[in-house]
């Protein structure tokens, strides 16, 4: 397997259109102790996924149920919903 070029952008998949992006472009979420919430300085312990910070790709994440698959466990809508609000807040 070639290495890596350190100069290369590291490269994340959005859980709403499926495209990997530049990881920058993209916004980050956690779940840890019962709780959704945005890492947009990406700091957060845990796994993370990544979503594109649009409306559409939103709406493709609920419909999917990709925050739920990702992490594999049931999240309660109030609480993606919520934490969708928060992320809005960090664009």
């Amino acid at each position: 397997m070639p290495r890596r070029n350190r100069s290369e952008v590291p490269m994340r998949r959005c859980i709403g259109c499926m495209r990997s992006r530049p990881k920058a472009e993209l916004m980050r979420f956690t779940f840890r102790d019962g709780r959704l919430k945005p890492d947009p300085a990406g700091t957060e312990d845990g796994r993370g996924v990544y979503l594109c910070p649009n409306d559409e790709c939103r709406r493709l994440a609920v419909k999917k149920n990709a925050f739920r698959r990702n992490f594999r466990t049931n999240i309660d809508q109030d609480e993606i919903d919520r934490a969708l609000e928060e992320m809005k807040n960090h664009e």
